[in-house]
């Protein structure tokens, strides 16, 4: 059954969301240009991103949907919740975790299948539900937890999630591409070597550098060509 595990909730409390959200989620209706809306999205991928989202949880709510690729009831269900959460406009957060890549945060929250959620509010779980649910008692529940998070002081106040695209590049690697449209590999290798030594771990500037040397040795080997 939807709902949260909380004393302080009224059960007639109304929710803050938009109903048509959730169902219309998936649907084939769906304008085109949804697909660039903003988004608060995150896709969890390890237990360093979930340990940082909880931190997150201290400024508005998090909700944390726990999916599966080989569930279609969660799929769906996941699909309704980030509609909701998007139809909130910053004042939650959502947190996708497919369980089959991460079956920690599953264990961390105690969730024996999917589709479940849990809502994380200063640090404190708080169950939402586990098996389906229809897409009005989701929006109760997620009005629910817009109330209290307003009864605890946590107004969200969230920024959209950027896509890979949308995020603007480091500027040692933004000064690496500079000098490549130049064709100035030096100052390119010079850059992308500066970007991995503050960063070892850093494989976009790996891949970069390797494509440097690469761009290089052609770059030599044509003119060596000519002459």
């Amino acid at each position: 059954m939807a709902g949260i595990d909380d004393q302080n909730i009224p059960a007639s409390v109304r929710n803050a969301l938009d109903l048509g959200a959730a169902g219309s989620a998936g649907s084939s209706a769906e304008p085109a240009e949804e697909s660039s809306a903003a988004s608060w999205r995150l896709d969890v991928t390890d237990v360093a991103q979930f340990q940082q989202l909880v931190q997150e949880s201290n400024r508005g709510a998090v909700i944390f949907a726990l999916w599966a690729p080989h569930s279609p009831a969660s799929v769906q269900m996941l699909e309704q919740i980030e509609a909701l959460v998007n139809s909130a406009g910053g004042n939650l957060l959502l947190a996708a975790v497919d369980i089959t890549k991460t079956p920690e945060i599953g264990q961390a929250f105690q969730i024996q299948g999917v589709p479940a959620a849990v809502a994380v509010l200063a640090g404190r779980p708080a169950p939402l539900f586990n098996g389906p649910v229809e897409p009005q008692a989701l929006t109760e529940v997620l009005g629910q937890v817009l109330q209290l998070a307003a009864q605890q002081g946590l107004p969200g106040g969230f920024e959209p999630v950027l896509s890979e695209a949308e995020k603007p590049l480091p500027p040692l690697h933004r000064e690496a591409i500079e000098a490549l449209d130049r064709g100035d590999y030096q100052g390119a290798e010079a850059a992308y070597t500066r970007a991995l030594n503050e960063n070892p771990g850093d494989t976009d500037a790996k891949i970069g550098l390797a494509q440097v040397h690469l761009l290089h040795r052609v770059s030599t080997l044509n003119l060596a060509e000519e002459r």
